[in-house]
């Protein structure tokens, strides 16, 4: 609710903005200021000014035009002229809103909000613009603004749900909120006051500058969420307000609704959760049932790819695949010394059959010979 109340403070600071521009193009253009620069010429007798004036403020949608001069006598005004030539310092304007503004008046655009003007008898908004001839100071044009462009900002209440409204006051002359357009529920009664118990209102904490939200009663004695602020420029407070029992009806909803989706979510995640752990342990298993097979004389081919293994597990399987291969190059190395020693082996026994018969094939004349022969063949 208070975002909603910044962003209509926001649009109503861009639309004035707007306007100061459009109020000092008006005062820069050529029919305004060569014709106030023409002292000796009654400004409200001239048709060109008033033709100008009255398709500005058709345009832009705003109430009236005057021109006062830099002493503070009124030049120009496009709907009356009952008062032209009187000067605002003069007592009887003391309390209207033109002399508030001539008192504050500025060599810039400005705006002065909406005041009660006790001469006019209802509450005025201007804004004012200096009229300038040859860098000299000749004069201020001012626009007295409606409040019809107001009506924008009320009427807009999306995501306010049924029950929300936004209300833009006023401050009346004996202090007291007003509100600027009549309320949303015209069957509002007077029990406010007495379901507050003495507290301010909203709309007189906006009035009064503040900026805040919080639980309070409305106009019509119902409980209220609401958000309140202050608009300088337009002198306005701000109010968005919904009933606490639709917005409390719209968070419980929101809430179960949550609540809902957090289940939804977890079971989805233990489902995926315990997918990926039965993988995982078949991918263990099959790690393990390798690794005891490295040992034996088996065939032990690590088949498993390592695509979808966790980290950890492919760093294992890795490892195991390093051991596989450097057990395989050990035993080929065996076999081959295997061969060789049996290679030498069978060298060794036909040398030995050879020396037996070549030991069988030497002649024996008598004992002596025989000894000694045999005496040799044991030496060698």
């Amino acid at each position: 609710l208070l975002l909603i109340a910044q962003e209509k403070f926001y649009q109503m600071q861009i639309h004035l903005q707007a306007q100061k521009e459009f109020v000092q193009q008006l005062a820069n253009t050529p029919t305004v200021v060569e014709i106030l620069h023409q002292s000796d010429i009654e400004l409200y007798d001239l048709e060109a000014l008033h033709q100008t004036s009255t398709s500005f403020l058709q345009q832009h949608q705003h109430k009236n035009l005057f021109i006062i001069s830099p002493k503070g006598k009124l030049l120009f005004a496009a709907e009356h002229h009952m008062a032209l030539g009187e000067h605002l310092t003069d007592d009887d304007w003391q309390t209207s809103a033109l002399a508030t503004l001539y008192r504050q008046i500025q060599p810039k655009p400005m705006v002065l909000g909406y005041h009660w003007d006790e001469v006019e008898g209802k509450l005025i908004g201007l804004i004012s613009a200096p009229i300038v001839y040859d860098s000299e100071l000749i004069g201020y044009l001012v626009i007295q603004m409606n409040k019809t462009w107001l009506n924008q900002f009320v009427e807009q209440r999306q995501g306010l749900g049924e029950t929300g409204e936004i209300n833009l006051g006023y401050q009346r002359p004996d202090g007291s909120a007003a509100p600027l357009f009549p309320t949303r529920y015209s069957e509002h009664n007077s029990t406010q006051r007495e379901a507050l118990a003495g507290e301010p209102i909203p709309l007189e904490k906006a009035i009064d500058g503040e900026v805040g939200w919080g639980e309070s009663y409305d106009y019509r004695g119902e409980p209220i969420i609401v958000a309140w602020l202050y608009e300088p420029e337009t002198n306005l407070g701000v109010v968005v307000k919904q009933d606490k029992k639709e917005l409390f009806s719209k968070l419980k909803t929101q809430k179960g609704t949550f609540a809902i989706s957090l289940i939804l979510i977890m079971l989805i995640v233990i489902l995926l959760t315990h997918r990926a752990s039965r993988k995982q342990a078949k991918i263990i298993q099959q790690l393990v049932d390798q690794a005891q097979r490295l040992g034996s004389t088996q065939e032990h081919n690590l088949e498993q790819t390592t695509e979808q293994m966790a980290p950890e597990l492919k760093k294992l399987s890795e490892a195991l695949a390093s051991a596989d291969l450097q057990i395989k190059a050990q035993l080929n190395l065996l076999s081959t010394q295997a061969q060789l020693l049996e290679q030498q082996s069978e060298s060794l026994k036909n040398a030995n059959l050879n020396l037996e018969k070549l030991a069988q094939a030497i002649p024996c004349p008598g004992k002596k010979t025989y000894r000694a022969q045999n005496h040799n063949q044991t030496q060698s």
